[in-house]
Formats: structure tokens, sequence, C-alpha cells
């Protein structure tokens, strides 16, 4: 039978303590690792549902112009700024808050993606997304915000023009 000293039994219990630490701070780590795993699959979840409960109820009640507004401000749009501005306003809903704003940013991405196509379609920019004449009451169709299309753009004249090159010339240095 071999005998083993008090100082060898010491050092393994040490060991075996210092590898069940290590095991137990590695199992921590998974386990928040695997939480924010969740918490990130549960944000894209709502955002996605969100945008989709939002463009559902946009197409089946918008106008036949594609606007979905009430008195010219864009219906999806206020969706989008209340589910936001919950949370941040500090009201008490009895909802999460987290699963607010991960709503909020879902409607708010559709959205911007169909004001952004409004924009790509029509070259003009539009806070009711989906209505190519319609902002406010505006009866011209001119939007307030009247940003140039690129297709508008003269960029032919662009290389050649040499009033621009008189202009740079008499430009004050420092």
């Amino acid at each position: 039978m071999a005998n083993i000293s008090d100082q060898t039994l010491a050092t393994i219990r040490n060991e075996i303590t210092s590898l069940r630490a290590k095991a137990s701070s590695a199992m921590q780590r998974a386990r928040g690792h695997s939480a924010s795993k969740t918490e990130e699959l549960k944000a894209v979840g709502e955002a996605t549902i969100a945008a989709a409960a939002v463009g559902f109820m946009r197409g089946k009640y918008q106008k036949p112009d594609g606007s979905w507004d009430f008195m010219g401000v864009d219906i999806e749009l206020a969706i989008g700024l209340l589910l936001v501005g919950l949370p941040l306003s500090g009201i008490k809903t009895g909802l999460p808050n987290k699963d607010l704003s991960y709503a909020g940013l879902g409607v708010m991405s559709h959205f911007a993606g169909q004001v952004a196509r409004g924009y790509a379609t029509t070259g003009k920019f539009h806070l009711v997304a989906g209505a190519p004449q319609l902002i406010g009451s505006q009866s011209s169709g001119q939007s307030y915000f009247g940003l140039p299309h690129p297709n508008e753009q003269n960029w032919a004249n662009d290389a050649n023009d040499s009033s621009m090159v008189g202009s740079l010339a008499s430009a004050s240095t420092f």
C-alpha cells in the first residue's frame, strides 16, 4: 500500500478545488452567453413580428394612393414613435420596456423602408409613407422636404462648368 504524504494530499485537494472553480466559472459564462443570445433572438423576433403586423394593417387599411394617415400624420409613424417613446418617458404600461422598444424598432424600420422606397420611386421625400402626393393638406403635391432625386441632377455640365473655376480662383485663403 502506497503512502501519500499530507502535503501531496493538500496539493491534490487544492488542484481539485481550482478545477471546480474554473468549471463553475465556465458554466456561468456559458449561461450568460446563452441568455444574451436568447435576448437577441427575442429582440429580432419582436421587431420582425411588429413590422409584419403593422405592414399587414397598412396594406389592409391604406387609402387607394397608398397612404395610411390620420389628419396628415402617418399612422405607422405614430405607432412606432409611441412604442419607442413609452419606455423612454417612464410611464408605467405593465409591459416590459425592452419589448416595447423592440417592437417600436421594428415598426420604425418598416416605416423608414417605406419612406425610402417612396423617395427612390418618386424622387420626393414624404413623411406619409406610400403617398406620392400627400403630406398634410397640400394640393400642389410638393413636399415640404423637397430633396432632389439623383436622377434629376444635371451632372453633364458639372465637369465643364467654367464659372466654378473663377469663383474658386478668387476665394480667399487663410
